[in-house]
């Protein structure tokens, strides 16, 4: 079971590079991204993903998922607006945490991101 997440945690990372080399991401690609290092514990693509003003967010997230095992599960996201250097991001799917043997599932749907474009590169600022 240790070794399966293991190969799972290693897949996302290697997906969290493709995309952090692409340069050309959608801002729906980004929050997939996004949402797949905040279940992977991955600190440093949270913050490589978010604005300055929401990196302390990020944190407070990933902090939420400290001690938990948890998971993406069908996550389809799509922009609501772009204009060229922001865009409102929404997700459907769920985050799936693991406490001891309970699931707890998160419905994605419920949260729509706020991205911006900076230094070429959609980025998390908030949510609306």
């Amino acid at each position: 079971m240790m070794k399966r997440w293991k190969t799972v945690l290693l897949l996302l990372g290697f997906c969290l590079f493709l995309v952090s080399c692409s340069g050309s991401n959608s801002p729906a690609d980004v929050v997939v991204a996004y949402y797949n290092a905040l279940v992977a514990g991955d600190a440093s693509s949270l913050s490589q993903l978010s604005c300055a003003d929401w990196e302390q967010q990020s944190k407070l997230m990933l902090d939420s998922f400290t001690g938990v095992k948890a998971r993406v599960d069908n996550i389809v996201c799509s922009e609501l607006e772009n204009d060229g250097s922001s865009a409102a991001v929404n997700c459907k799917g769920k985050i799936i945490a693991t406490y001891g043997t309970e699931d707890q599932e998160i419905d994605l749907s419920n949260t729509t991101f706020v991205l911006q474009k900076q230094g070429g590169e959609w980025l998390v600022c908030g949510q609306k």
